[in-house]
């Protein structure tokens, strides 16, 4: 397991030299999720906080319910296979604009590494503002019911599915890694 990962830490902690994902810490949706509802001041941060936690614990349920051999995206450990992709997912918004980028590399792993599209994240993150817009463009995922669509979008990222597959743009195509096991930075 000798190929180099990155993965973009935010600015706001120590980099972490080596991490496992059976032990949440900072770089962990699951840990992020206990420190989550500490009071905020910005109204505008609480509710992207709580649109992020939504779409999370969506994409869990259906992972649950359909994928458990995949890895849990609230404990795993999350890279990008080039310099590239993880500049654009630091551009993207999902993290802060001045995290920094590291090399990794893969030490063990307790489940196959998983391929995904975040853009399916971001889709379902949006998909109950812009609505009547995926309805009117008649998007193939959309079913009868809002509800209904979102699991159908969850459904398409844990079957490792791209938003190219389905006819959207490559700006929105943000290929991430998976990773439930242990990655080692790379100085």
């Amino acid at each position: 397991m000798e190929d180099k990962f990155y993965r973009v830490n935010p600015c706001s902690t120590e980099l972490i030299d080596e991490m496992d994902s059976t032990k949440p810490h900072i770089f962990s949706l699951k840990y992020r999720e206990h420190i989550q509802n500490v009071g905020f001041s910005d109204e505008d941060l609480l509710k992207n906080n709580l649109k992020r936690v939504f779409v999370e614990n969506l994409l869990e349920a259906v992972r649950e319910q359909k994928y458990p051999d995949k890895p849990s995206r609230l404990c795993s450990i999350f890279l990008f296979d080039s310099l590239d992709i993880a500049e654009k997912f630091k551009d993207s918004g999902w993290t802060e604009p001045d995290g920094i980028i590291s090399s990794y590399r893969i030490l063990e792993l307790y489940k196959p590494v998983f391929r995904a599209d975040m853009g399916f994240v971001n889709m379902v993150s949006n998909l109950h503002e812009k609505w009547d817009e995926f309805k009117v463009k008649k998007a193939v995922f959309i079913k009868s019911d809002l509800n209904e669509s979102l699991r159908a979008v969850c459904d398409l990222y844990w079957r490792g599915k791209t938003i190219l597959d389905i006819g959207f743009p490559v700006k929105n195509h943000i290929p991430e890694i998976l990773v439930e096991g242990k990655v080692q930075r790379i100085p």
